[in-house]
């Protein structure tokens, strides 16, 4: 993607890095069909469109806290991601399968005489 937008726009390819982070992050991985930033935080990101939509319908968004314990926070935390990992390796053994599918399509058994 870098490379691209580097070959689009040669004198402002680093006005678009932003925006090449918030797509490479948003976009869901083959394997897992998850997006990055879910595996990483265990939620979904808050995007320009629902900034904007937020500020058109005039909601208040409170700041974020934590409102537990930061013992609390960081065992929820770690339930969260080793359900993420369950999740992310049932994906990715559903992945493996479709490429082996995939893959021997159009093999056959092969046997050579001399």
């Amino acid at each position: 993607m870098l490379s691209k937008v580097a070959m689009e726009h040669p004198k402002s390819w680093h006005k678009q890095l932003g925006y090449i982070l918030w797509a490479l992050r948003e976009i869901s991985n083959e394997s897992t069909s998850v997006p990055p930033w879910v595996l990483a935080f265990g939620f979904l990101p808050r995007g320009p469109l629902a900034i904007l939509q937020e500020s058109w319908c005039d909601e208040q968004q409170l700041p974020p806290s934590l409102g537990k314990t930061p013992h609390a926070y960081l065992m929820e935390l770690r339930d969260n991601l080793e359900t993420a990992q369950n999740y992310a390796s049932q994906h990715v053994q559903n992945a493996q399968q479709r490429y082996v599918h995939r893959y021997n399509l159009r093999s056959c058994v092969k046997s050579f005489v001399p």
